[in-house]
């Protein structure tokens, strides 16, 4: 503002210099006409003084220019000042919102560094926990698996003495059943009647009957017993067994209990 108003002022100075010059200008030519009718002397002299004055006029014209253009340069070089005052202050508000988003950013970058770090402490934590379970239970399978394998040991033991006590058991039955025929046999030689001797006979032969029975495979009623299930310990002959496993019906046909291809064991009477 305060260079325009000089602007405009100068401008108006040099105007009314100018619109002078120019009425003085005239004034000369007016003179010099005057001039040409008086005498060379006087017109020599006033030649003089007019070339004076014109040299007098062109330099107050070349300071007028000189004035000119630094009043011009001054103005322009203002004009840029404020220029780079407008930009050094949007330079310096840009900077201070640069400077706050990088102090908002480091601000963000520390708490998710401080955020990182606690889940790392409870990973860890968390991974001395799985590492601590991991360990309990991998020594309570193996227990387990000892456990078992001890079970597994006792129970194939208890199956082999009790098809062993089943043995013994129709063995002692045999036996007995040898003892009473024997001793039909040694009545048989004392003499009885021969009433006595008919009843002895019916029980002979009842007492054949029923071994045979106790000692033939329930299914089949032909073959002899041969094969034991090791889960209910009944006894069939291996015929019958080897049936009931192709088709499929994997039951004991006394008690219907499940059995395995690998539950029955040889019997030797």
């Amino acid at each position: 503002m305060l260079a325009r108003s000089i602007w405009r002022s100068f401008s108006r100075s040099c105007q009314l210099a100018f619109a002078a010059t120019m009425a003085e200008s005239a004034g000369a030519e007016s003179a010099l006409k005057k001039l040409g009718k008086t005498d060379p002397k006087k017109c020599t002299k006033e030649l003089e003084k007019l070339f004076d004055f014109e040299q007098q006029e062109l330099s107050c014209v070349s300071n007028r220019a000189k004035k000119e253009n630094t009043i011009k340069f001054n103005h322009e070089y203002l004009n840029h000042l404020y220029e780079l005052k407008t930009h050094l202050k949007d330079y310096c508000s840009s900077v201070g919102i640069m400077e706050s988003k990088q102090m908002a950013v480091k601000e963000f970058l520390n708490e998710w560094k401080e955020m990182l770090n606690e889940q790392i402490k409870i990973n860890e934590k968390r991974k001395e926990c799985f590492e601590n379970a991991k360990q309990k239970l991998s020594a309570s399978i193996e227990e387990k698996r000892k456990k078992l394998a001890e079970l597994k040991e006792q129970s194939q033991k208890l199956a082999e003495t009790r098809v062993i006590s089943t043995i013994k058991a129709q063995e002692n039955t045999i036996a007995l059943s040898k003892v009473k025929i024997r001793y039909n046999q040694l009545l048989d030689r004392i003499g009885k009647a021969g009433s006595a001797g008919d009843r002895i006979d019916a029980i002979s032969e009842h007492l054949f009957k029923h071994y045979k029975e106790l000692l033939s495979c329930p299914t089949c009623k032909v073959n002899p017993k041969n094969c034991a299930l090791t889960k209910c310990y009944h006894l069939f002959c291996e015929e019958c067994i080897t049936k009931m496993f192709k088709t499929r019906n994997r039951k004991c046909p006394v008690c219907n209990t499940r059995v395995g291809p690998t539950d029955y064991h040889r019997v030797y009477f």
